[in-house]
């Protein structure tokens, strides 16, 4: 499995980094730093 990680501050760009993620055959995009506070934001491709 590969993961793509990114920070807090890439909020905003998440739906287009799980997009890439997903084209480049990423299967799970995890977000640092709100991991805790914002569990259901992450964006994880099973």
């Amino acid at each position: 499995m590969r993961i793509a990680v990114t920070g807090a501050s890439g909020r905003l760009g998440r739906p287009l980094l799980a997009r890439l993620a997903a084209a480049d055959g990423v299967e799970r995009v995890v977000v640092l730093g709100r991991r805790q506070t914002e569990p259901m934001r992450r964006h994880e491709h099973v």
